[in-house]
This record gives structure tokens, C-alpha cells and sequence, in this order.
């Protein structure tokens, strides 16, 4: 009973103290075991830490197995360490053993002595092996093999697949087949090297990631098909795009059969490590056959596509030869990236890699070819290969470019006549001269830099563009053409640079922020830096890009190659924002990131009837990507596959920010006057599926999901 004059929500303990309960709810418990939990930074998922107190008032020893009670009648067993830094009422857990009890930062957990702990009844096996030591048969044929195939990332890249072949008009047909068989050479081969252990673990890829030969085989050829299709939409009204249309027609063709020769690279290493090497068999030779028998199949089939644009004969061979071509440099030029920087690419990222390069270096080379026999034949243009007139800041982007390939392989040739110098030399004299050597290595390289992009590429740029004036010239005339506008964005930019490599950096040393967390604010200050000047300073922007890549390359030759003096400092911060995608090697963080938001900015500067396609990297990477990430971080639980990290809280998130950010852009392009012709069903199913593939995909997300996005917003 409640005494009259007292209030029914206060009562009188045992011990004759009075307490009220409208404010019981807000004390914390008081039973010693009952600790408050706290963030841990060790990645152990077995071990939990407590303050020494703590330990000694539950009598927990260090070693010892506790259990570990959370919500939703959620337990766990983890072993018991100490940690002064750790404060009494609190224990310490990482966030995989956060999320088997199912609880967050600041909720509370009870912890009991788990004096028996019973033997487990039965296992789940991961892939990771084919066998277990005293376990006979092959596990991954039992268990795995059946489940393997049709994993989340092959999933959403069938849908990405289905998306285009479904959109292509029937004026494609030979490039849908094209890449139909693609799609198809490229999850078998998947298949079969992720199966192939042995063989697999030759390749020596990046740790932790699939080999993504699939995505990686359709995504360049899917970018392509994409333009095509958007350009004969172009042709339908009547717009005049019809050498445009040949250029990517033919670029199409060049990059599959790029992609095609690698993974007949690739079936041939997983031939020959399946067999001996000392004969070479029956078996051997059929394989030889069968690889040209589709190879030349293939080419057969683009050849038809192409001669339906009024190519002669002769010019048919040559398209055939030039193919060729390009898939025996691709092949050479992925192996060399493996064997050159292990461990740093998975096969999938390399042949991406690889193909666009080849691709990028052959358009060049064969548009530098066609200027010298137009000047020296005067012929005309029907009996060249087909490439699209080049813009003057395409033109002085693809010369940088080029001139900082011509000094990588200046240098590096010099490096090795060096190298056979020094054997010659006693190894006391080589000591004293290592001081020495270091600044004259330094010398060639700053007067090699300075030749190549002051003298040699501007050159080449004159030559192919005919400039009036020299190129470098024309920047610092086109700048200052609008310097009240792109002065001011110039500003802007450094401003913004200044303040968020001091802040963040700062930041990365006090070790105050996850470094994941710390990494996705450089993708909001992409989307600050690069979101302005698509809308208002586009063409400024492309020539923004191409200045930026060709420092990010400046400063990682100066890194890998420790050009004095500087080679330290660059080393040092870039190293406070790397992540398990990076190595000592090479550090491919910033490339991609800075790469994932230019290349749809570049490949839309032709026509182009979809407004959101050039936003298509800042929106993934700036804007989905980061909000993926800070949400499934956060607050994440429910992970999207069980060999994964990514939550689908964290994947909704990204996906709604998308949409909503894309919602606000067409708003904002209609109120000025700008026509829209993105329709929403297709923005809402190239949201998703890049969504989707950001969750599932163990590859490079900045290099892939910009290209994925961009390909279903050009249909």
C-alpha cells in the first residue's frame, strides 16, 4: 500500500530508502557484470577486453573463455584480454562481435564465466581450400560446387547484361552477339580458374578479391554498346552522328577482341598447369585449335558488322590486322602488370586495365598514323579506319598522356643500363656513389619530365590538331577566355584541396576516425569539387581532369622510383589513406577514385541525350558509394552475402541517396530550360543494379561501378 500523502511512483526499498521510479529507467544497472559496450581496433572477431578492475571483480582471468550475452537472446563465446585504456563500467568489441549479439556502441551486455565450452556439431565451410587435412573426398565438389556459380556479383552482372542486350536496337545485332559471347567466354573462364586452385594461386592477384573475370570482360564492351545505342538515337532524328557512330563501332570491336585475347591467354595457362610441360600432346593441339577456331570466329563476326558500312577489301584486312594486334598487346600488357606489381591487381582489374589502355594508346597511335598518310597520300577519308575528329582538349589530354609515356619508358630504360654499370663496379665504390647516383637519377628524370612535356608532347599535339598557336599556350588562353568564372573555380578548387588534405591528414595521424570513414570524405570533397563545374564549367572540367591525372602519374613515378627530394613526403601521405586494395608497390586509391569520376564526364562529351550520364562517376562514388558506406558502417547488420562485409542497410542507403540526389539534378536542369530525356525507369533500374553490384563485387569498386552506372544511364 501507498502511504497517503506520498506518490504512487515513489516506494520504499528494504533497506528503507526511498526511490522513485519515473527515474529508475535512467540509472544503470548496477550488477557487475553487466558492462557498457565500447568500439575496439583490433580486427580479432574472437577477443573482447575489459579494464583490470573489471577482470578481477568478475574473477576472469586473461585467456579466459567467457560468454557473452546480448539482445534478442543473442550469445557468444570470445576469450577475455586486458586493457587499461579500457574504462571499468565498459568492454571493448569490434563490431563483427557487435553484430553477432546483436548490439550497438553504448547498449549493455552480460558477461558470465563460461567454465565448459561444448564441442561444436557441425561446420561451415567457407572457400578457401579443396580439402581438409584427415577429411577424405573433395569438399569443394560436395559442398561448394553446387552453390558456387551463382554468386551475387555473377547475378547483378547478368541483369547488367540483360539490361543492354534488351535495350539494343536491331541495327546492333552483330554487336549483341558480340558480346552475348562475351558474357558467356567469361563466366566460364571464371568458373574454371576459381575452381583451379593450383592454377589460380599462379596468377598472384590482390588478396581478399574474386578474379572478376566476368564483370571485367563485359564492362569496357558494355560502355561501348551503350554509346552506340545512344548515338543511333542520335541517326533516328535525323541528327548528322554517322562518323561518330563508325569511331565507336569500331572501338567496340577493338576493346572486345582485346578482352577476347586475354581470356584465351588465360585458358591456355589453365590448360598447360593442368598437364605436363614436356610434351606437348594431342590434347595440346586440339586446345590451339579450338582458341583460334573462336578468335577467328569472332573477328568474322566483326568484320561483317563493319563491312555493313561500306568497307572495302582491303580495308577489311586491315581492320582484321589491327584487331590482332590489339589482343596480342593486351595480352602482353596485363601479364606484364601481374608480374610487375603482385599481389596489387586481381585478373579482372588488371584486364581492365589493360584493355583500356591498349585501347586509349592504339586510338592514338592510329589517329597518328592516319595524319601521316593523309599528308603524304592526300587520300581520302573512306579509306582510313574510321576515328572521330578530335576535340583541341582531347587532343592535349592524349599528349600529356603520351609524353608521360614516352619518360616512363625513357626512364626505366635508363634504370636498367645503370643497373648493368653498377655490377661491373666493386661494392665499396658502390656505396660511396649511392649518395651520388640518387641525385643524378633525380636530374634525368626532372630534365626528362621537362622535355617530354614541354618540347616533344606539345610537338605531337601541333602536329595532329594544327594549333594556331603553341598548346600550352592555348590552356592559359582558354583559361583566361572566362577568368571571371574559371579562375574562380580554380580558387575554389585549391581552397577546398588545402583545407581537406590538412584536415583529414591531420586527422589520419591522430587515429581519432576509422580509416574507411576518413577515405569516403574524399569522396564528398569530389562531389564539392566536381558536381559545380559539370554543370557550369564543363569543358573546363574535362581539361581539369586531365591535368590531375597527369600529376596523380608525376607524383606515383616519383614515389615508386624515389626521385629525390620529395619521394618521402609523397610515400608518407599517401600511405595515411590506403586501404587492403593497396600495396608498397603501387597505391591505386586516388587513380581510381579521380578516374571512376572522368571517364563519364570524357565519354560524354560527343553527343549525348541522357543529362545525368557525365554525373554518373561523382554520383556512384561521390554520393552512393559514401553513403553505402557510413550507413553500413553505422548501423548495419544484415550483411548482403555471408563472405561479405557490405549490409543491405548500407546498400539501401546508397541507393536511396542516389535516387534522391538524381531527383534534385533533373529538377534543377528543367527550371533552367534544359530538355530532359532520362527516363525514370531506366535511372531507377541503373541505380539499383550499380547499387546491387557496389554490395556483391570483391573488385575495385571505383573502377567498375562508375562504368556499370554510366552504361544503363546511356539507354
Amino acid at each position: 500500500m501507498v502511504a497517503p500523502g506520498e506518490s504512487s511512483s515513489s516506494a520504499v526499498d528494504p533497506k528503507g530508502t526511498k526511490r522513485d521510479f519515473s527515474t529508475a529507467i535512467l540509472e544503470r544497472k548496477k550488477a557487475a557484470n553487466r558492462l557498457v559496450v565500447d568500439e575496439a581496433v583490433n580486427d580479432d572477431n574472437s577477443v573482447v577486453s575489459m579494464n583490470q578492475d573489471t577482470m578481477d571483480k568478475l574473477q576472469i582471468f586473461r585467456g579466459d573463455t567467457i560468454l557473452l550475452k546480448g539482445k534478442k537472446r543473442r550469445d557468444t563465446i570470445c576469450i577475455a584480454l586486458a586493457d587499461e585504456t579500457c574504462e571499468e563500467p565498459k568492454i571493448k568489441m569490434n563490431k563483427v562481435v557487435r553484430s553477432n549479439l546483436r548490439v550497438r556502441l553504448g547498449d549493455v551486455v552480460s558477461v558470465h564465466q563460461c567454465e565448459d565450452v561444448k564441442y561444436g556439431k557441425r561446420v561451415h565451410i567457407l572457400p578457401i581450400d579443396d580439402s581438409i587435412e584427415g577429411v577424405t573426398g573433395n569438399l569443394f565438389d560436395a559442398y561448394l560446387k553446387p552453390i558456387d556459380i551463382y554468386n551475387g556479383e555473377r547475378f547483378v552482372v547478368f541483369i547488367f547484361v540483360s539490361s543492354i542486350l534488351y535495350s539494343t536496337p536491331f541495327s546492333l545485332l552483330y554487336e549483341a552477339v558480340g558480346i552475348c559471347l562475351l558474357a558467356v567466354a567469361g563466366f566460364v573462364l571464371e568458373v574454371a580458374v576459381e575452381r583451379c586452385s593450383v592454377s589460380f594461386d599462379r596468377f598472384s592477384i590482390r588478396k581478399g578479391a574474386s578474379s572478376g573475370i566476368f564483370l571485367s570482360t563485359i564492362t569496357m564492351p558494355a560502355v561501348m554498346l551503350s554509346r552506340l545505342i545512344q548515338i543511333s538515337r542520335a541517326i533516328i532524328g535525323h541528327v548528322d552522328r554517322t562518323e561518330e557512330f563508325i569511331s565507336m563501332k569500331m572501338q567496340f570491336w577493338t576493346i572486345s577482341t582485346s578482352c577476347l585475347g586475354v581470356l584465351i591467354s588465360i585458358y591456355c595457362i589453365l590448360q598447360n598447369s593442368s598437364k605436363n610441360y614436356v610434351s606437348f600432346s594431342l590434347s595440346k593441339i586440339q586446345n590451339l585449335k579450338f582458341n583460334i577456331i573462336c578468335l577467328v570466329f569472332y573477328i568474322g563476326i566483326a568484320c561483317v558488322s563493319l563491312m555493313t558500312e561500306s568497307s572495302t577489301g582491303f580495308l577489311v584486312i586491315i581492320k582484321i590486322f589491327w584487331f590482332l594486334l590489339h589482343g596480342l598487346a593486351s595480352v602482353g600488357v596485363i601479364w606484364h602488370l601481374i608480374c610487375t606489381f603482385p599481389f596489387c591487381l586481381s585478373i579482372g582489374e588488371a584486364l581492365l586495365v589493360s584493355s583500356g589502355l591498349v585501347l586509349y594508346y592504339g586510338d592514338m597511335t592510329a589517329y597518328t598514323l592516319t595524319k601521316i598518310r593523309l599528308f603524304f597520300l592526300s587520300s581520302s577519308k573512306s579509306d582510313h579506319l574510321h576515328f572521330e575528329e578530335k576535340s583541341e582538349i582531347s587532343s592535349i589530354i592524349q599528349g600529356m598522356l603520351f609524353g608521360l609515356l614516352l619518360l616512363f619508358l625513357f626512364y626505366k630504360f635508363f634504370l636498367k643500363i645503370e643497373a648493368q654499370f653498377i655490377r661491373l663496379k666493386p661494392d665499396s665504390q658502390v656505396v660511396e656513389e649511392n649518395r651520388a647516383n640518387i641525385v643524378w637519377r633525380s636530374v634525368i628524370f626532372y630534365s626528362t619530365l621537362f622535355v617530354m612535356l614541354i618540347m616533344i608532347a606539345p610537338s605531337w599535339m601541333q602536329y595532329i590538331r594544327n594549333f594556331e598557336i603553341h598548346p600550352i599556350l592555348w590552356v592559359f588562353n582558354f583559361v583566361f577566355s572566362e577568368p571571371s568564372k574559371r579562375l574562380l573555380l580554380c580558387f575554389y578548387w585549391l581552397s577546398i584541396i588545402c583545407v581537406s588534405v590538412l584536415r583529414f591528414y591531420k586527422i589520419s595521424k591522430q587515429s581519432k576516425i576509422e580509416r574507411i570513414l576518413l577515405r569516403k570524405y574524399y569522396h564528398l570533397v569530389a562531389v564539392a569539387m566536381f558536381l559545380p563545374a559539370v554543370i557550369f564549367q564543363s569543358d573546363f572540367l574535362d581539361l581539369a581532369f586531365g591535368a590531375a591525372l597527369a600529376v596523380f602519374l608525376i607524383l606515383e613515378m616519383i614515389r615508386v622510383w624515389k626521385i629525390w627530394p620529395c619521394w618521402k613526403i609523397i610515400d608518407q601521405f599517401m600511405n595515411a589513406f590506403t586501404d587492403h586494395r593497396d600495396s608498397d608497390i603501387l597505391i591505386i586509391s586516388h587513380f581510381s577514385l579521380l578516374l571512376g569520376c572522368a571517364l563519364p564526364k570524357w565519354m560524354s562529351s560527343g553527343f549525348n541525350d541522357r543529362p545525368l550520364a557525365p554525373f554518373a562517376g561523382i554520383l556512384s562514388l561521390g554520393i552512393g558509394d559514401t553513403m553505402a558506406s557510413v550507413v553500413g558502417h553505422k548501423y548495419g547488420v544484415l550483411r548482403c552475402s555471408k563472405a561479405g562485409n557490405k549490409t543491405i542497410e548500407g546498400t539501401a542507403a546508397g541507393i536511396t541517396s542516389v535516387l534522391i540526389t538524381c531527383s534534385i539534378l533533373l529538377s534543377l536542369m528543367a527550371s533552367t530550360g534544359y530538355i530532359l530525356s532520362q527516363p525514370w525507369l531506366s535511372l531507377l533500374l541503373a541505380v539499383t543494379i550499380s547499387g546491387l553490384l557496389e554490395a556483391y563485387t570483391t573488385q575495385l569498386d571505383n573502377a567498375f561501378i562508375p562504368l556499370v552506372f554510366y552504361s544503363l544511364l546511356c539507354l
